[in-house]
């Protein structure tokens, strides 16, 4: 809570500027295909850590494996697919993005930083869904609107494992992932993005059961 200042909440009496928070303003929205397997997308080169935000899509399972610097600025995002369709993203990152205007609101942390601008958009939260989904599993989440909004599935995990017997064993590689059931329901599901045959056996993990949905405005 901000010692002194402006304070605007929500209708849910959440608190959405004070003198203390910095928000994250809009950056990039584009779109472009993606295929199975391992993809790598350009964004606007940042100096911040960007929030990388996507709509969910019904032909096919997603997920944001991380986001890669060049030097001093965040560039491109990782993003495992199970079948090519067109993805749609935006990138947030903390502070203004636009000239600040000469009219309109500003408001400025005790550090004199701009943390809200009125000539900028805003993210905007609609809803937070803390769920549990273990390796294989699936669980449906009722939110908002799966058509318009934007999705961002936290945290990334993973398993590799294979099947067959001597002489030819088929790795395959799983990541937890969502995709648009109806246009109120998003499916978090593990899919796989990678597989091919090997001579030997192998298996590794590192999945952690409980992640958390957050779907923003578009």
């Amino acid at each position: 809570m901000a010692d002194y200042g402006l304070i605007v909440k929500n209708s849910s009496a959440q608190t959405m500027i004070d003198g203390n928070y910095k928000n994250y303003a809009l950056k990039q929205t584009s779109s472009g295909g993606v295929v199975f397997g391992d993809n790598t997308i350009d964004i606007t080169d940042v100096p911040s850590l960007p929030i990388f935000a996507t709509k969910a899509d019904s032909s096919g399972k997603h997920c944001l494996y991380r986001i890669a610097k060049s030097g001093s600025d965040f560039v491109t995002a990782w993003v495992m697919a199970s079948a090519s369709f067109t993805l749609y993203w935006k990138t947030f990152i903390p502070g203004p993005v636009q000239a600040l205007p000469t009219y309109g609101l500003i408001v400025r942390n005790p550090s004199n930083e701009v943390i809200f601008s009125s000539e900028d958009t805003w993210l905007k939260i609609k809803g937070v869904y803390t769920q549990s989904v273990a390796a294989g599993a699936t669980s449906d989440v009722t939110v908002e609107n799966a058509d318009l909004n934007y999705f961002f599935l936290t945290d990334f995990s993973w398993r590799l494992y294979t099947t067959g017997s001597p002489p030819v064993y088929t790795y395959w590689f799983d990541a937890r992932g969502f995709y648009k059931l109806n246009s109120t329901t998003i499916r978090i599901q593990t899919f796989n993005f990678a597989y091919a045959t090997i001579p030997a056996s192998i298996s590794d993990s590192a999945w952690t059961n409980n992640c958390t949905l957050i779907e923003f405005a578009p």
